[in-house]
């Protein structure tokens, strides 16, 4: 028991503070100032801890905090915000980046590009600004509050107020529904993408499980944050069995999504053996000084991939 104290949402409040706040000033440098140091491999780590450990931070939350008084009220309005910033921001990174890569300049602050760059920021940055919001406001109630007390008075509250029996919950209101169809069209759409991310498609769709597995990181984290969202609702005691199987749904297509990116390694492996075996192993000895600096040094960054890739000064010629 002791040891679950050093774990708990008081003490770790600081490490998702630090995290976030990491993050938010990597990106900043690396948008920039590009780096591709050992820098950047670190920067991708931090990144995807502090995307995972955010939504551990809420779990906890959901454990810890009495959602009453004035700030309590404040950090659970924050909760669902920041799963709502989670979904909408991750598909803005991804649609903004489509969009730059389409474009003949691949600079992020081209002026042509201001509108893609804006969705590629506020993405990203909303994210992780929400984040660090919500364990600032964490810190700050556990040091206005003491944990006992705060206990005391969550079992008091309990105890005198009664509980609404999820089976009075009339679920035939407008809200409900709306909620339901939501939630059912995203199960739909994403039973449909895991399917074309797992399973050999036709020549003609060969496209669409490529652009599906581009985004699977994305997804990942849309889904995920969806998961989240659709287990915190308060459903008919009729209906458990429906929203418990939607729950497991979800958590099996947010598990597929994050597929691609958790084979990135081995892809890059198996790609470069091809790559030897239809060149010759010498093939990197081979490419042109004055054209090295024009390719990538890593084959895949985290960062890279939700922030884009920094141009790299070339020179495109268009109608030729």
């Amino acid at each position: 028991m002791k040891l679950l104290h050093y774990f708990s949402l008081k003490n770790f409040s600081y490490v998702y503070f630090f995290f976030n706040t990491a993050s938010a000033i990597f990106g900043a440098f690396y948008l920039i100032l590009p780096f591709h140091t050992t820098i950047l491999d670190v920067f991708g780590f931090v990144l995807m801890f502090t995307f995972f450990a955010n939504f551990i931070q809420i779990i906890q939350m959901k454990h810890e905090v009495e959602f009453k008084g004035s700030l309590g009220k404040k950090i659970e309005k924050l909760c669902n915000l920041y799963l709502k910033f989670v979904i909408i921001g991750n598909l803005l990174m991804f649609f903004g980046n489509f969009l730059i890569s389409n474009t003949y300049s691949n600079k992020l602050f081209d002026l042509r590009n201001i509108g893609q760059t804006s969705l590629v920021l506020f993405g990203y940055f909303s994210i992780l600004l929400t984040g660090l919001r919500l364990s600032f406001l964490n810190i700050k109630y556990f040091k206005s509050n003491d944990s006992s007390e705060v206990l005391k008075r969550a079992n008091h509250a309990s105890e005198s107020t009664p509980a609404t029996d999820p089976a009075d919950v009339n679920i035939f209101n407008k809200k409900n529904i709306l909620t339901a169809v939501k939630f059912a069209s995203g199960l739909i759409i994403g039973i449909l993408l895991s399917y074309v991310i797992i399973s050999p498609l036709p020549s003609f769709l060969f496209m669409v499980g490529v652009f599906a597995s581009q985004m699977g990181l994305f997804l990942g984290f849309v889904y995920l944050a969806s998961t989240f969202d659709l287990a915190s609702i308060k459903i008919n005691r009729k209906y458990a069995r429906f929203h418990k199987t939607a729950i497991v749904a979800s958590s099996i297509i947010t598990i597929i999504c994050f597929l691609p990116v958790i084979s990135t390694p081995y892809s890059i492996i198996e790609a470069d053996r091809n790559f030897g075996e239809a060149f010759g192993s010498d093939w990197r000895d081979k490419i042109d000084s004055n054209a090295q600096k024009y390719f990538l040094q890593r084959e895949f960054t985290l960062p890279g991939y939700f922030l884009g890739v920094p141009e790299q000064n070339s020179i495109v010629k268009n109608h030729i």
